[in-house]
């Protein structure tokens, strides 16, 4: 009897040491995979343009659970004109499952946002109400997620591609690290974008986002507007089909179940579904945009794109008060559905498959002739200035 106990303890302790020996295998694999792979995940949600630094990492959780600790992780951001730095002291935990195939990222609460010396703007401080999370779940082999993952993740001679990616917090603010001023704040961000059906022939790709109540006027705010957006929301749920591989000879499809911007200034709201087949050379479906307080709308866009082009490296044109009330007039003229004393525009655009484009029940050709009377009309000669260029 006390050798049989003897017998079953010897090989609990060796279980056990053998168990503890496997875990920290694949603790040093998991941790040699997010390490090799963060570069890659950031390049993949940020750009290529982007690199990720760290002071050191280090695994526990023993005997269960993953859990990597990620010390002043700092994110180096290259734009085309300036770079920013991102960084905390405090540390990026990652947590996995036994499996290696599901990660969930606690963010930090607090970051720095240091633009170059180049920059013209301030240097910025992001606080979040609680830790952001950011989730990420892997399958072997799953095709169809090329849209986002265009490189597999290699681990244990696998290869792991992402099934679903999420991030959601609890609301943030955004300070001018030198005068302490609130520019920018939201009531919640959460983000998630799914690959469905991973096992079948055909394919579904799901986006979901949905931004709560952001302040984005002191962050940014077109010369020529001086009314405030005031409190954004912004969601979308739009599925995709058919896009695992850019070059396949296969349909594919976009549906727009929802995507709606609102604000006290404007509000755009569109749904339809658009289908690329192999065929036609051009997309067909129907596509439906609701826009609220359309003038303010086309105030603001114009106003942001003079000043983007003002900025560019080649600043050719800019739109003037009388060719945007022609803008207004066209968009009006369009419209399938007028409402709230004609301050509301429905406005409509289908194609079948083989034929012509319309909006509203105008034909494209028609469409074209409206466009050319109204951004053409005598009235309104030389509307688009040509800024002259000193040298």
């Amino acid at each position: 009897m006390i050798k049989a106990i003897k017998n079953i303890f010897l090989i609990l302790v060796i279980s056990i040491i053998a168990y503890a020996g496997f875990w920290y295998y694949k603790a040093s694999k998991i941790e040699s995979f997010l390490e090799k792979n963060l570069k890659i995940i950031s390049k993949h949600i940020i750009g290529n343009n982007s690199d990720i630094y760290f002071a050191q990492s280090n695994v526990t959780g023993f005997p269960f659970n993953f859990n990597m600790e990620i010390n002043k992780p700092k994110l180096l951001i290259n734009g085309r004109k300036h770079s920013f730095e991102i960084s905390t002291q405090d540390s990026l935990i990652i947590h996995a499952d036994f499996s290696g195939n599901n990660f969930k990222f606690i963010l930090p609460k607090e970051f720095t946002i240091l633009p170059d010396n180049s920059a013209s703007v301030s240097e910025f401080k992001l606080k979040y109400n609680v830790n952001p999370t950011l989730t990420m779940d892997l399958v072997e082999n799953n095709n169809l997620f090329k849209i986002f993952s265009t490189e597999p993740f290699d681990l244990y001679s696998k290869t792991l591609d992402i099934k679903e990616f999420t991030y959601k917090d609890g609301g943030f603010e955004i300070f001018n690290l030198n005068s302490e001023k609130q520019i920018s704040s939201a009531e919640s961000v959460w983000f998630s974008i799914r690959a469905k059906n991973h096992e079948l022939e055909s394919d579904l790709v799901d986006l979901n986002i949905n931004i709560k109540n952001a302040n984005i006027d002191d962050l940014y705010r077109p010369n020529a507007i001086t009314q405030r957006l005031g409190l954004v929301n912004f969601t979308a749920d739009i599925s995709f089909s058919g896009f695992e591989d850019v070059y396949s000879d296969k349909d594919s499809k976009i549906q727009a179940r929802t995507v709606n911007f609102s604000s006290e200034f404007f509000g755009l709201s569109l749904k339809g579904d658009i289908d690329f087949v192999v065929q036609d050379p051009f997309p067909f479906g129907h596509i439906q945009l609701e826009i609220t307080k359309y003038k303010n709308m086309v105030d603001y866009k114009t106003a942001f794109l003079n000043d983007f082009v003002r900025d560019s490296i080649f600043p050719i044109f800019y739109l003037n008060e009388s060719k945007i009330a022609s803008l207004k007039d066209f968009l009006y003229n369009v419209a399938s559905e007028r409402s709230n004393n004609d301050d509301n525009l429905l406005i409509t655009l289908s194609r079948k498959e083989g034929e012509s484009l319309f909006i509203g029940d105008k034909s494209i050709s028609e469409i074209l002739g409206l466009f050319r009377k109204n951004m053409h009309n005598q009235n309104h000669i030389n509307d688009v200035i040509i800024p002259q260029i000193e040298g």
